[in-house]
């Protein structure tokens, strides 16, 4: 039986309901759909510790904004395909982006060593 069950960074857990602490066989009830365990009674009670994990809003919505990203890409890149301007434009916005990356490395080295 889980015990506890812990969101980290991005998950959430909720829930976790424990059964009672039981002892002794377990067996499977077809008819409840359940797994059931025997008591120091000598009863079969019904495990029920249950628990809810999912991602927490911020993940989720980083997720869904890289798949709008992704499919934009897709659009934009089989436009290209068939659209020159549109090709030579994407081809200036990556080549735009790399200057971007390598002027940002240089003002972060920069400002690095003048610290």
């Amino acid at each position: 039986m889980i015990k506890t069950v812990y969101g980290l960074t991005g998950i959430q857990a909720s829930g976790g309901s424990n059964g009672p602490y039981t002892i002794g066989a377990v067996r499977w009830n077809g008819t409840k759909q359940s797994m059931e365990v025997m008591d120091s009674n000598g009863s079969f009670v019904e495990l029920n510790g249950t628990a809810s994990v999912g991602l927490d809003s911020p993940t989720q919505e980083v997720i869904q904004w890289a798949r709008n990203t992704m499919e934009r890409e897709r659009k934009i890149a089989e436009l290209a395909k068939m659209h020159p301007t549109l090709k030579a434009a994407l081809e200036q916005a990556i080549k735009a982006n790399e200057a971007v990356d390598i002027i940002t490395k240089l003002v972060e080295t920069h400002q690095n060593e003048t610290k």
